[in-house]
């Protein structure tokens, strides 16, 4: 959840924050230039889980809270169509609002087994669970169930960690082990390392506050954004443990190997600072920026040990056609992504020409190519074209040069 691709060392990043998941896409297939197709995680989800655009399956709203959910979406979820195959499905879901989600939304249907945060647990107080290492403690009974009781059938497995989504209030509670681990890394970026010290003494909850009254005002705005992006990366950082976790305990119960296996995220995250006129957009996923719409997609074929890079243009919703074909099923016409399992054999083909991502408020669209980048904001806004590739940073609108 909240995952952008370029904070991972794997796809560029100077800091090491992923050790565990770039050994993993040491011995997989990385796709570069993946795009996500929703800024928001419950329309993201489902297209994810479904091959379909969100102005297709309609679901926008960021939870799926009761009522809210649409359930006549155009094809099923990815669960029920490994269900009729006789898989066991099994879901682990992090996100602290879905214990009360409407069970009838496409993306929760079909599961064998689902487990979602804290449904026991009032609110505020799930948000404090939303760890890496607590989704472990609920997922590792669950695969230990499927174990006992449906060993003999295949698995289709979904694990949702909710890390490096911020917390309330919105900062990113990194955990103790790694909350400081890459402080004086952002601090020093930006001449702000003599506030280490006192800031790697305080949570992460009383830090804006501190900044807001004891750095001097010429500096305030940049330490406050290299202290989310140091908690940030410290949140990836202990996610990657828990998913090295996770591979681990799959290579203990003998199924990492013959395994296909994918990672991949809802949506990034912004980390900048404030875009004039439009409000904050550091710490959130609003607007269609590369940092939210560009996000890792890593994937790992049975018996694969040896890792590639692929260039091509990717997109989420083109998870669902890649697995029909790869199981050998037929084409569903209904689906809206494109396989791209020709990529995974080693080739090196455009399957798109352009890839789509909307904002879960219906103010912005946009769309790119291989070279460019047009956002579509709405009438009473500009439109904004980036060349993305050169520019990954969106610093430079060509519409206005």
């Amino acid at each position: 959840d909240t995952l952008r691709a370029d904070h991972l060392s794997c796809y560029g990043y100077e800091l090491e924050t992923s050790p565990h998941i770039d050994s993993f896409a040491a011995g997989a297939t990385l796709f570069e230039h993946n795009t996500t197709q929703c800024n928001s995680t419950f329309p993201s989800l489902t297209s994810i889980l479904t091959g379909l655009f969100p102005k297709t399956h309609r679901n926008y709203l960021a939870v799926p809270i009761e009522g809210t959910a649409v359930v006549s979406a155009s094809a099923p979820c990815l669960a029920e169509r490994f269900q009729a195959l006789e898989y066991w499905t099994v879901a682990n879901i992090s996100h602290p609002s879905w214990a009360d989600a409407d069970d009838t939304a496409t993306v929760l249907r079909g599961w064998d087994d689902a487990s979602f945060l804290g449904e026991d647990v009032p609110f505020l107080e799930r948000v404090a669970l939303a760890t890496a290492d607590h989704t472990n403690e609920r997922l590792f009974p669950q695969l230990e169930h499927y174990r006992r009781l449906a060993g003999d059938e295949p698995l289709f497995l979904w694990a949702h960690y909710f890390d490096p989504h911020t917390d309330l209030p919105n900062v990113y509670d990194a955990p103790e082990s790694t909350r400081n681990r890459w402080l004086r890394h952002h601090l020093e970026r930006v001449g702000g390392a003599h506030y280490h010290d006192a800031l790697a003494a305080l949570p992460p909850s009383e830090r804006p506050d501190w900044i807001e009254a004891e750095v001097e005002s010429s500096l305030r705005n940049a330490v406050n954004l290299a202290n989310g992006s140091a908690l940030y990366d410290a949140e990836i950082s202990s996610c990657d443990i828990g998913i090295g976790a996770l591979f681990q305990h799959l290579k203990t119960l003998g199924l990492f190997d013959p395994a296909l296996i994918v990672l991949m995220a809802d949506h990034g995250e912004n980390l900048e600072s404030v875009e004039a006129g439009h409000g904050p957009l550091a710490f959130t996923h609003k607007q269609l920026y590369e940092s939210v719409a560009h996000t890792p997609l890593v994937v790992k074929l049975p018996g694969q040990t040896s890792g590639r890079r692929v260039d091509a243009l990717t997109q989420n919703i083109d998870l669902v056609p890649t697995l029909l074909q790869l199981l050998g099923l037929a084409a569903d016409a209904r689906l809206e992504g494109r396989s791209f399992a020709s990529l995974l054999a080693g080739g090196d083909e455009e399957i798109h020409e352009l890839v789509f991502i909307e904002s879960s408020d219906y103010l912005d669209r946009a769309v790119k190519s291989r070279e460019l980048k047009y956002v579509d904001r709405g009438e009473e806004r500009d439109p904004l074209v980036f060349e993305w590739r050169t520019d990954s940073a969106e610093k430079h609108e060509l519409s206005k040069t």
